[in-house]
C-alpha cells in the first residue's frame, strides 16, 4: 500500500523500505482424528455445528 502511495505522488518515500520482517517459526500442524471431530459437532450449537457437520 505504501509502495501505490508513493508511486501516486501521495507520500515522498516509503517509510518501510529496506526494513525486513524475521520469518516467523513454523508450528507443527495437529489434525483431530474423526471421533474428535464426531465429539466436536456434538458439543457445537446448531449455528456453528453446520462448519463441521457432513452432508
Amino acid at each position: 500500500m505504501l509502495t501505490t502511495a508513493q508511486a501516486d505522488g501521495a507520500i515522498r518515500s516509503n517509510p518501510c523500505d529496506g526494513s525486513r520482517v524475521a520469518a516467523s517459526p513454523k508450528a507443527e500442524m495437529v489434525f483431530l482424528t474423526a471421533e474428535q471431530v464426531e465429539t466436536l459437532t456434538k458439543r457445537l450449537d446448531d449455528l456453528h455445528r453446520s462448519a463441521v457437520d457432513r452432508p
